[in-house]
């Protein structure tokens, strides 16, 4: 069965769906390497920070902050115990003081006479009220004084434990630093064989049959690389991230620098090569796309800019590759020509005649 529809468009649609295959196979294969690279953090059992912690040293310390508790809450009871009883004398004073005045200003109102002894016995009667205030308050200052030793030694075994605490966590921030290490080191290992894969593909494969197939994983070592391998990447506070990225800068740069340096001096080698052997050296690919860009298949340069008409004695504006020059002005290339079995102007790095079909010679 012969295909009947148009060659072309066989041709656009063909690579449409070979560029479809491409991502599509570069789009799997990345959500397979996200999901490996994810999968590595299980190689190795993480670091706990319980495993850390100096359980025995940080029992002890806590049964004895246990037994300081108990004895400053031992002493915070009686405390409060003296507290309310102090408060019991102070309202008895103050009922008591409060009589006593009363019975005072009576006693002075009515002019009595009695005897002071009952003036004396009352005043006494209040000034023990004030003694027993008084020793209710010592006691009190004694609680204080007393717990003083307890809580220090508290605070001292905060302090330790805090100590504890702060040691443990340095041990586990070192420890989860050496296990993210190992573990970017495995997938590096992992990605970096899959990028040289990547890199030998697209220097040697790119554009073999089977371009989809190859295209398709170098982007997905591109990806595993760039892409997937940044996020597991160790920080050490932004130091580790902005040097690599330094790092890639400068080697990429570094790349195009050689590239275009190699290009442009393999350009000049070529342009010091007579006009007939740079011709030969013409590919059919390259002849059809420099046509088409009206551009020298040689130098590459522009050669719709000018014509030279000796009979205005200037330059005249070229509008049409029809018009063009038979040579290149910049590098004398010849580009147009008659065929030689029927007399029609061609552009002479195309493989036939576009009139007779002959073929055609430089």
């Amino acid at each position: 069965m012969s295909y009947k529809g148009s060659l072309r468009r066989m041709e656009r649609v063909s690579n449409f769906l070979l560029v479809i295959v491409a991502l599509s196979l570069g789009g799997f294969l990345s959500a397979l390497g996200n999901k490996m690279l994810g999968d590595f953090d299980r190689l190795w059992k993480s670091p706990d920070s319980d495993s850390f912690q100096n359980k025995p040293a940080l029992l002890a310390l806590e049964n004895q902050e246990s037994a300081l508790e108990r004895r400053i809450g031992d002493l915070d009871a009686q405390e409060e115990a003296f507290r309310r009883s102090l408060n019991v004398v102070q309202r008895q004073s103050a009922r008591e003081k409060q009589s006593f005045n009363d019975w005072i200003q009576a006693r002075a109102a009515v002019g009595s006479g009695e005897d002071d002894a009952k003036v004396r016995e009352r005043a006494r009667a209040l000034d023990d009220f004030r003694k027993a205030e008084d020793g209710w308050r010592t006691k009190m200052e004694g609680i204080e004084t007393a717990k003083q030793p307890f809580l220090k030694k508290q605070s001292e075994l905060s302090a330790e434990k805090e100590r504890l605490e702060q040691e443990a966590e340095k041990n586990f921030s070192r420890a989860q630093k050496i296990y993210a290490l190992k573990v970017f080191f495995a997938r590096l290992g992992f990605v970096g064989p899959l990028l040289g894969l990547g890199i030998f593909l697209f220097v040697k494969a790119r554009k073999s049959r089977f371009w989809p197939l190859a295209w398709g994983y170098i982007l997905f070592s591109l990806y595993a690389f760039f892409v997937g391998l940044v996020p597991y990447l160790p920080s050490f506070g932004g130091y580790i991230r902005l040097a690599v990225g330094a790092l890639l800068s400068f080697l990429a740069g570094y790349y195009l620098i050689k590239q275009l340096g190699r290009y442009l001096d393999r350009k000049r080698a070529e342009l010091q090569a007579s006009t007939q052997e740079r011709a030969k050296t013409i590919k059919e690919e390259t002849a059809f796309r420099a046509y088409k860009s009206h551009a020298c298949p040689s130098c590459e340069k522009d050669f719709l800019l000018n014509k030279w008409s000796p009979g205005v004695r200037q330059a005249v504006e070229v509008r049409s590759v029809d018009d063009a020059p038979d040579f290149c002005a910049h590098c004398g290339l010849t580009l147009f020509g008659k065929c030689a079995a029927c007399g029609r102007r061609n552009f002479l790095h195309f493989p036939f005649c576009s009139a007779c079909g002959k073929t055609l010679q430089v």
